[in-house]
């Protein structure tokens, strides 16, 4: 199983070598026919302008005397750019001589660090686009489409056996380049390899592995179902992972970043492609990987009964923006994140993630003092704002609270976002008292109730581990 930045760097490198060679097989095609030659007399009329080329080289072209290869799909992607250079560059449009250089510095790039096999997604997004404008450019010239290649180079997950086999029939990079991709997913092709027997296994039905595997089969069809029923920010909450080192810290980071954005993602994929995915980390992580998604989801499910939404995580520590349509609803939130309820969740999920990586870490979820304070202060002066432009009689009653659940309780009674049963009883006796229609309004010192607030969070961050 491939990490996320591990899969954008095949994805990239897919397009780049599938897309660059057929883009260029088709030029080489058009301007033969062009030229009113064939291409063996293209090669063989003008073979002193490739009198300096590699000797490698010279026996594909030229595997004779007297004959030329005029085989392009034999040809790796060093000799095709050879040869289009040799033989149409003077007759070719500028654009297009400028788009062929860009994609061939693209190709050096990659092949200049061929340790560096993985991609975020900001670099991922930024090659993405330049490679598929360059390649609808020449495509466009040659009147063919690269629609196709670009859909199926953004599609998904990759199958690290079939796209490492796809690199390498592309012709398209250098050996270093490619024994260096082996290397890095060597492990990979052993697990999936094993992967596949224990699938064969479970089909046949001989052993024990079967009914393990049938079992886990089964949760893994509740997780996509779970993934794929609906998660619905302008609270920014952080989680944060405390292990050994910085290392053993980013690896954790990482691991759970990625869980937590395919959860996200989910409506990009169709189920075969999420139970994919899970797969490969099944292989890759082993059968914990279940856990930890379900752990995940169960601890999404909760935040989102206590707000109205989860927005895209960002990673850092992980930040997980949640959207809080009002005052009760951060109030909600915040009483679930002290919760021994919420302290299982992220015990199960550090536990999960400890055993997964084999090291030591611990989960602490928090809020960023000033997303609170901004959110809460922008439904606070909302609220009530018809009250403090008349003059009216005001009957001012302190209140004590020393937690959330006293802040929660107080917000019920004098928030003013819900309807007061107490309120509407006082107001209707008054009413009958003095034969008028007299209606009580409450609502809570906007100024006092929010330092509350900020202060009762910093509590809760200290005691989260923030």
């Amino acid at each position: 199983m491939a990490t996320l930045d591990q899969e954008r760097y095949l994805r990239n490198l897919l397009l780049l070598g599938e897309g660059g060679m057929f883009v260029l097989r088709c030029l080489v095609d058009q301007e033969v026919i062009r030229s009113g030659q064939t291409l063996e007399e293209l090669l063989l009329r003008n073979q002193l302008r490739f009198k300096n080329i590699l000797e490698e080289q010279r026996q594909v072209l030229y595997p004779s005397p007297g004959t030329a290869n005029a085989d392009v799909n034999t040809w790796d992607v060093s000799l095709i750019l050879l040869v289009v250079k040799k033989l149409f560059y003077q007759v070719l449009p500028h654009a297009i001589v400028s788009d062929i250089d860009a994609l061939k510095g693209f190709r050096n790039s990659i092949q200049a660090h061929p340790c560096n096999l993985s991609m975020d997604e900001t670099e991922f997004s930024e090659n993405q686009q330049r490679i598929q404008n360059l390649l609808r450019n020449i495509a466009g010239y040659v009147n063919e489409s690269v629609e196709g290649l670009i859909r199926k180079s953004e599609k998904g997950s990759i199958d690290i056996t079939s796209a490492i086999q796809r690199i390498h029939e592309t012709q398209a990079f250098s050996t270093s380049l490619k024994h260096s991709i082996e290397k890095q997913f060597e492990h990979v092709k052993a697990k999936l390899s094993s992967l596949e027997k224990c699938v064969t296994t479970i089909k046949e039905g001989q052993d024990e592995t079967s009914q393990r595997m049938s079992k886990l089969e089964g949760k893994i069809d509740k997780i996509v179902w779970k993934i794929k029923h609906d998660f619905t920010k302008d609270l920014d909450t952080i989680v944060q992972v405390k292990c050994g080192n910085e290392e053993k810290q980013k690896k954790a980071i990482d691991l759970l970043f990625e869980f937590v954005k395919i959860i996200q993602d989910h409506q990009k994929f169709d189920n075969d492609e999420i139970r994919k995915m899970i797969e490969q980390r099944v292989v890759y992580y082993g059968e914990l990987t279940v856990k930890l998604f379900d752990d995940l989801i169960d601890w999404f499910s909760d935040i989102n009964q206590h707000s109205d939404g989860i927005g895209e995580a960002r990673v850092g520590s992980i930040l997980i923006p949640i959207f809080c349509s009002s005052v009760t609803r951060i109030l909600a939130l915040l009483k679930y994140m002290i919760s021994s309820h919420c302290k299982q969740r992220l015990s199960s999920i550090s536990s999960t993630v400890s055993t997964l990586l084999g090291f030591p870490c611990s989960l602490s979820w928090k809020v960023e003092p000033t997303s609170l304070q901004s959110a809460i202060s922008s439904y606070l002066y909302s609220i009530g704002t018809e009250c403090s432009k008349k003059e009216i009689k005001k009957l001012v009653l302190p209140v004590k609270v020393s937690d959330m659940e006293g802040l929660t309780n107080v917000w019920k009674l004098f928030g003013g976002e819900e309807r007061n049963n107490h309120i509407e009883k006082v107001s209707n006796t008054l009413s009958k008292i003095f034969g008028e229609n007299i209606r009580l309004q409450t609502y809570v010192d906007k100024d006092q109730f929010l330092e509350k607030v900020v202060k009762e969070t910093g509590n809760i961050n200290k005691l989260n581990g923030g």
